[in-house]
């Protein structure tokens, strides 16, 4: 079954098909597995490294022109609309943030913003998890999904692939991860946004 996708999500994608050397799939196509079936895929390092330069092509694509939105903007308002809807559940939360109120955790996210210090913006897919990174062995398919789409700071996916790695695998992977990608994370950039990815999940 074929997803709706908006025209701003498709907009996006074909932009950064256009521009990147990255692909955006807008649905899940015949070819590839995700690479969360990281045991079936071969090598797990191979697949790790390959996810870390392939999400580093994504985010070497030059920004000019990008029809996309703000990074922090677009997850700043993500969050208001998660606290209106109240789909967001200290409960399910881990210590300490269940002790605290969904309104307080966003306010709580919004003081921690770092800065982004002499980082310039990427553009960035917005949920990079395994399960939406598509692969066929030794080769990048695409990333699934458009509607996250966003110029801003690249800990955006770092944090989101970060997660996701040390959920299926270990923690171990991420250094495999990082050391792919080519650049070691900002610790407080990236705790921000992993707190964003536990309060959006």
């Amino acid at each position: 079954m074929t997803n709706p996708v908006s025209a701003s999500a498709l907009d996006a994608a074909n932009w950064v098909n256009a521009n990147s050397e990255a692909t955006i799939l807008l649905e899940r196509g015949a070819m590839g597995a995700p690479a969360s079936l990281i045991d079936n895929l071969g090598s797990p390092e191979g697949v790790i490294g390959l996810i870390g330069r392939s999400l580093r092509s994504l985010h070497d694509t030059p920004t000019e022109g990008a029809p996309l939105p703000d990074g922090w903007a677009a997850l700043d308002a993500e969050m208001d609309a998660r606290l209106e809807a109240g789909s967001i559940d200290p409960a399910s939360l881990p210590d300490p943030y269940r002790r605290y109120d969904a309104a307080r955790l966003i306010e709580m996210w919004r003081e921690s913003r770092p800065s982004a210090g002499d980082d310039a913006p990427v553009v960035c897919h917005g949920w990079p998890s395994l399960e939406r990174v598509i692969v066929d062995r030794t080769e990048l398919i695409g990333f699934l999904g458009a509607e996250r789409l966003c110029v801003g700071d690249r800990h955006i996916d770092l944090a989101i692939v970060h997660q996701s790695l040390q959920d299926t695998i270990g923690g171990e992977a991420a250094f495999i991860f990082y050391d792919a990608y080519g650049i070691d994370p900002n610790v407080v950039r990236l705790d921000h946004h992993l707190f964003a990815a536990l309060l959006l999940s």
